[in-house]
């Protein structure tokens, strides 16, 4: 530590930076494996705006959100996409860069959040332990399993997560600079707005964690001996230009919170949304009786809160948390948890500082209850969802969670240093770090070698090249009919994203175009049919039990080509089929 000075600082903080962008941009086209539909929906109607002005379907410049396939995705992350698709034009890479840079932000963003935090955990330790408390911070995000998970897929809550913290640290920094803490307490008004524009969760998260900084920073004129009715009218005005400006920026999701565009995404992912707490609680009532006492603990609302506390704590499970993660291959590799299992010997050891400096030190309790009300908020827009324990919706807390892991890992340096001579020290050091390396490389080997094998099939491997074998089958049959199944979901996207297709041809079709939940059915020649019973004569693309149903169907079907997976398992097998 003694050599910790200030450019050395730097120099390091540099290095992990730069080591945090590789595990984010290493073979990010093919890790993983290829892009997911949701991905090829954000990339192709970025794609369409960088070149029309209007999305697929024709609308201009949506603000609030994409009609996309009919769930209404926040607009967000479909403009951060047009940049990198002006550069690189649409390709993987283009979609994917926003989340991974975004990711990069993040590391920053937390190694400043530790630093942060160290000073009011230890504030009378050497300004070299809070040097190095912004490198652990550092090193803790840039190997995080599930930061890495979600810096390299096109996930619009990656980009919400990295506006949201540094709307925290904006607005923190503002607590304690009076030169420019109101060009921060704006900005952070202004990053947190656009965190609500980018991903539905943050909608909910984001406005809570601001009113929480806003508290914060009307606190101390508040704090005195005796209250007056004045001094919370001053505490007011001065979050009273911040929080204006911050409505005015957010109005438009106001208005439209009754809209489709708003409540879609809600209606479909909902806890509430198939009525099953209602049958329950009617069950229940039946099988106890009508009286007050059974309608009171069968209520509907009982039963509804008992739903949502077990979702709520699912995300604090141990296997959830360090053995398997999420159960979407999508979200986790399923080989550790979202978090390694050496972190739980970081979180216990954090339990000691954050609870003495609470009991110590004003300042200390207050950033202890902020933090602590950012997890909890974080993680009811998740608990009021189907699916849980979901490693997605709660990435916005994910900075409280690596936080955390940091300063056990400051206190166990802490302790180790107090208890062991100088020598000991370092040998216990090198052991710790070993056997930290080894977990995390044994993560990353999987994560870089069997994670693209073992998910393939969940990523929808398989459809750039198949689009590419029948655009190759079509020029040499022009006049064909051509049929693509739906057998792995949203054919039409991947066609046009794959092909590049025009999107002033899109959008000319849309009005005429069959269409299933605003998903094309048709697009000139080519018809995206459910099952080969659908298939006429002309050029198929299909599974492997697809054309063997064909061959049932038809007297005369030639098979053309097939794409494999890396296991040579046939995904794709595009076919001519002959008249009868």
């Amino acid at each position: 530590m003694r050599h910790l000075n200030t450019k050395m600082v730097i120099f390091l903080a540099i290095v992990i930076v730069i080591f945090a962008s590789f595990l984010r941009l290493y073979k990010l086209d093919s890790i993983p494996s290829s892009l997911y539909w949701e991905e090829a929906a954000l990339g192709y109607d970025a794609f369409s705006i960088a070149q029309t002005g209007k999305d697929h379907h024709g609308n201009s410049f949506p603000f609030v959100a994409f009609t996309s396939f009919g769930d209404y995705k926040p607009s967000g992350y479909f403009y951060a996409v047009v940049p990198f698709i002006k550069l690189l034009g649409l390709s993987e890479w283009s979609v994917r860069l926003p989340s991974a840079t975004s990711g990069v932000a993040t590391v920053v963003g937390i190694g400043f959040l530790v630093h942060y935090l160290s000073k009011s955990l230890w504030p009378l330790t050497s300004d070299r332990f809070h040097r190095l408390s912004f490198l652990v911070g550092l090193v803790v995000a840039a190997t995080s399993p599930w930061l890495i998970q979600f810096s390299r897929g096109g996930w619009e809550a990656n980009l919400a997560t990295s506006l949201l913290l540094w709307s925290v640290l904006l607005g923190l920094w503002s607590l304690s600079d009076v030169s420019s803490k109101y060009l921060k307490i704006f900005v952070s008004c202004a990053l947190t707005a656009l965190s609500m524009y980018v991903y539905h969760a943050t909608r909910v998260i984001a406005p809570a964690v601001l009113l929480a900084v806003f508290i914060l920073w009307i606190l101390p004129s508040l704090e005195t001996s005796k209250f007056h009715i004045s001094r919370l009218f001053d505490a007011i005005k001065k979050v009273l230009l911040p929080g204006c400006f911050f409505l005015f920026l957010v109005a438009p999701l106001i208005f439209s919170s009754r809209d489709v565009s708003t409540q879609q995404r809600f209606a479909e992912t909902s806890l509430t949304s198939d009525g099953q707490y209602v049958i329950a609680s009617n069950r229940f009532r039946a099988m106890a009786g009508e009286n007050l006492v059974s309608s009171i603990f069968t209520h509907r609302y009982l039963i509804l809160g008992q739903e949502v506390s077990a979702a709520f704590l699912s995300h604090f499970s141990a296997d959830f948390l360090f053995v398997s993660g999420d159960n979407n291959p999508r979200h986790s590799t399923g080989f550790t948890g979202i978090m390694l299992l050496t972190d739980l010997a970081w979180i216990v050891a954090a339990v000691v500082p954050l609870a003495d400096a609470s009991r110590k030190s004003i300042k200390a309790r207050k950033l202890i209850i902020f933090m602590a009300w950012w997890l909890c908020i974080g993680i009811l827009p998740a608990a009021l969802t189907k699916a849980y324990p979901h490693a997605l919706r709660i990435l916005p807390v994910a900075p409280v969670f690596l936080t955390v892991i940091s300063i056990g890992i400051l206190q166990i340096l802490i302790w180790l240093k107090k208890l062991l001579s100088p020598k000991v020290f370092m040998v216990s050091l090198v052991a710790i770090g070993l056997v930290v390396t080894g977990f995390w490389l044994n993560y990353w080997r999987f994560y870089t070698n069997i994670y693209p094998i073992t998910s393939q099939v969940y990523w929808q491997y398989g459809y750039k090249q198949m689009v590419s074998m029948l655009n190759q089958a079509i020029s040499q049959h022009a006049e064909a009919s051509v049929f693509v199944t739906r057998e792995y979901g949203r054919p039409a996207m991947y066609y046009w994203f794959y092909s590049s297709t025009n999107p002033g041809d899109v959008q000319n079709a849309d009005s005429a175009a069959m269409k299933d939940q605003e998903e094309f059915l048709s697009f000139k020649n080519i018809s995206f049919i459910n099952t080969v019973n659908e298939a006429k004569p002309g050029i198929v693309a299909s599974s492997e039990q697809g054309f063997n149903q064909l061959k049932k169907q038809f007297s005369s079907v030639e098979k053309i080509s097939d794409v494999r997976d890396s296991r040579d398992h046939v995904v794709w097998v595009i076919s001519r089929v002959g008249p009868q």
